[in-house]
C-alpha cells in the first residue's frame, strides 16, 4: 500500500527535521541572495530587498515537512 507524501507547513514543523531537498534549496536561495546582493553595492534598496527575500526564503523552509499520511497526534 502506498502512502501519498505531501509538504506542509506547520508552526510545530520549525524544530522538526528539514526534507534534505528542502534544506537545499532554502540555502541555495539564501546564497543566491546574498551573491545578488554583492553585485549590488552601489544600490542600497536593491542590496536590502535580495537580504530579506534570502532571509525569509530560509527561514520559511525551516517550516516545511513531508507528511507521510500517518497520523501523529
Amino acid at each position: 500500500m502506498e502512502t501519498k507524501r505531501r509538504a506542509r507547513l506547520k508552526w510545530k514543523s520549525y524544530f522538526s527535521p528539514t526534507p534534505k531537498r528542502i534544506r537545499v534549496l532554502g540555502d541555495s536561495l539564501a546564497v543566491a541572495s546574498i551573491f545578488v546582493a554583492g553585485l549590488n553595492l552601489e544600490d542600497a534598496q536593491v542590496m536590502m530587498a535580495c537580504a530579506i527575500c534570502g532571509g525569509l526564503g530560509k527561514f520559511i523552509s525551516n517550516f516545511i515537512d513531508i507528511d507521510n499520511g500517518v497520523d501523529k497526534s
